[in-house]
């Protein structure tokens, strides 16, 4: 007999085993679901026995109708299969004759709908292999959205035009970056702009576009980036594929922005983020401008609907094993290249304190 899961926001909680479950915000490949689930906290589902798998079908067949991946692969030693959350094989559901490791297949998937609802194939990764999505497994029961975070709402102390605005700009002629923050959009921010972290010269010239070194936030309730602004020029910009409105972790998402070299690429809860446009050139280095960084928008509006938590700048490009890896940890002030780190942990007051070696607070 199979219990009945209760499910919020997306995740799906097993009463057997007291776990979260939850899909991947997109299809990817294997690795970028392993990813993700990494950037959540868990891993890629880890099913043990044939109750939970059955579980899951009830869970997940209903949403889907197609293959999902699950964390089970013999990457290492061909033809032995092991659990991405270490924990030993003790149920297998494998399709008759898989898996059969046909074209190099490492990575398995289990079959949502018919004709082999439940059962479990291996696969490869693309171009020849397909795109998934991947069932999570959140194995603590406490495990969930920041509890202390920086809330801009209709009313209270951040509303309106409120801007927190932080002494130290560590922005100012930067060149490779890593920009990370966790953020819960309202479904308003689907309208607009609406900056999490920026440094502007001010608002005066062409259409308000003033001198801007960074503006990374949300356009339309995906991920947005605008680099070196000038009036007349618009400078890099950049606008992501997946919504942040709803969804994740009871509607928290992990966004990273990466520049290295000549090239800004955008992750969402560990996966490539793909841009649907992308404009102008790219200099070597941030503009150089005076004046604080701007958290929760700008002077020029655009302001934050919902929280913002965890907001980390570097000054070296991460790779996304780095960013899933450190995305639900909390880091020493002192870890190499973090220049600038606001946990908002404080629990009230008007001020939060920058955590990075580099003095300041908001």
């Amino acid at each position: 007999m199979l219990t009945t899961a209760s499910q919020c926001n997306g995740q799906i909680v097993n009463p057997a085993n007291n776990h979260t479950y939850l899909l991947t915000s997109q299809r990817l490949d294997a690795l970028s679901a392993r990813l993700q689930a990494q950037a959540f906290g868990g891993y890629l589902v880890a099913i043990n026995d044939a109750a939970e798998n059955a579980f899951l079908v009830q869970s997940f067949a209903p949403l889907m109708g197609i293959n999902a991946w699950i964390g089970l692969s013999d990457e290492v030693t061909e033809g032995t299969f092991l659990w991405d959350s270490g924990e030993p094989l003790t149920y297998t559901n494998w399709i008759p004759g898989e898996p059969n490791n046909l074209f190099d297949e490492d990575y398995v998937e289990i079959q949502l709908g018919l004709p082999n609802l439940g059962m479990w194939n291996d696969n490869r990764l693309p171009p020849a292999g397909p795109l998934n999505y991947g069932i999570i497994e959140l194995p603590n029961p406490s495990y969930g959205p920041p509890n202390t975070h920086l809330e801009f709402t209709a009313t209270g102390p951040f509303s309106g035009s409120s801007v927190v605005t932080a002494p130290t700009n560590v922005l100012s002629g930067l060149g490779d970056f890593t920009v990370e923050f966790w953020v819960k959009h309202s479904v308003a921010s689907t309208v607009g702009y609406h900056d999490v972290i920026a440094n502007f010269g001010g608002c005066s010239g062409t259409g308000s576009w003033s001198q801007r070194t960074m503006a990374i936030g949300t356009y339309q309730g995906s991920v947005s980036v605008l680099l070196n602004s000038v009036p007349g020029s618009s400078g890099f910009v950049g606008v992501g594929t997946v919504s942040l409105v709803g969804g994740g972790l009871e509607g928290w998402h992990h966004v990273s922005v990466v520049r290295s070299g000549a090239t800004v690429t955008s992750y969402v809860d560990g996966a490539l983020d793909p841009w649907t446009v992308t404009t102008g050139p790219y200099a070597t280095q941030l503009f150089s401008i005076t004046g604080p960084i701007q958290i929760g928008g700008s002077p020029c509006g655009g302001m934050v609907d919902g929280g913002i938590d965890e907001l980390r700048v570097w000054d070296v490009a991460l790779s996304p094993t780095q960013i899933a890896a450190q995305a639900r940890v909390s880091l020493p002030g002192t870890t190499p290249n973090l220049i600038a780190y606001w946990r908002f942990d404080e629990g009230g007051g008007m001020t939060a304190a920058n955590s990075a070696a580099v003095s300041g607070t908001a």
